[in-house]
C-alpha cells in the first residue's frame, strides 16, 4: 500500500512539473497563449490517494470552482486535511481558470 501511495504522489508531482514546463515553452513561443488541460484527473488522484470521502471531495471541488479560499480553508480545517494536501489543492484554486 505504501508503495502505491508513493507512486500516486510521484504521478501528481510529475504532472505539476510537466504543466510548468508546458507553460514555460508556451511563454517562449508567444506571450498570448491559452493553456487548458483536464485537471479533474489530477484532483481525483489527490482525493483517492488520501482517501478523501465523496461528500468532502464535492465540497472542496465547489470551493475550487468558485475560488472560495475562505470556505476551502474552513472545510480543510474541520476535516483535518493534511497541510501538504491543502497546498496541492490550492494550486488548482490559484492556477486553473475553471473546472468541469
Amino acid at each position: 500500500m505504501q508503495i502505491e501511495n508513493n507512486i500516486l504522489k510521484t504521478d501528481v508531482e510529475i504532472a505539476f512539473l510537466l504543466r510548468s514546463l508546458y507553460l514555460k515553452s508556451l511563454e517562449n513561443i508567444t506571450e498570448n497563449y491559452i493553456f487548458e488541460i483536464s485537471h479533474i484527473g489530477l484532483l481525483n488522484s489527490i482525493f483517492e490517494e488520501n482517501k478523501i470521502q465523496d461528500g468532502i471531495k464535492n465540497k472542496i471541488l465547489n470551493c475550487i470552482r468558485s475560488k472560495s479560499i475562505d470556505e476551502f480553508d474552513m472545510i480543510c480545517k474541520n476535516e483535518q486535511i493534511d497541510e501538504n494536501i491543502i497546498n496541492k489543492l490550492k494550486v488548482f484554486m490559484k492556477n486553473f481558470r475553471s473546472i468541469l
